[in-house]
């Protein structure tokens, strides 16, 4: 809650701290690992807001907005390749009549 807080006020770097606490807790709870790589965008971390949503979406692969953030990672990296990749997951993910696979997780998008 505290890393919220502190990301909603712009105070990215104590924010990324309360994050990291945070998965130190619970390694399994995906929004933390999400909310740190968006504080880190914001300091302009991008190797470390790529690796953070990577395990993001290992974890919890059926999120959209998670391959539309790590899109924005790759670009500033340079990386047109995985921006185009994720933009592409992204598209499909919206796209309210399509079921898809990503590695093995089935995910089933309802409208």
């Amino acid at each position: 809650m505290r890393g919220a807080f502190r990301f909603k006020i712009g105070d990215y770097t104590r924010a990324i701290k309360d994050f990291t606490q945070a998965i130190k807790i619970d390694p399994h709870k995906v929004v933390n690992y999400e909310d740190r790589a968006l504080a880190k965008m914001k300091i302009k971390n991008y190797r470390g807001a790529l690796r953070d949503f990577n395990k993001a979406i290992a974890l919890s692969p059926c999120i959209a907005t998670r391959y539309k953030h790590r899109a924005k990672a790759h670009i500033k990296l340079g990386n047109k390749k995985g921006h185009r990749e994720d933009m592409e997951m992204y598209w499909a993910m919206l796209d309210d009549e399509v079921f898809y696979f990503v590695g093995w997780v089935h995910c089933i998008h309802v409208v």
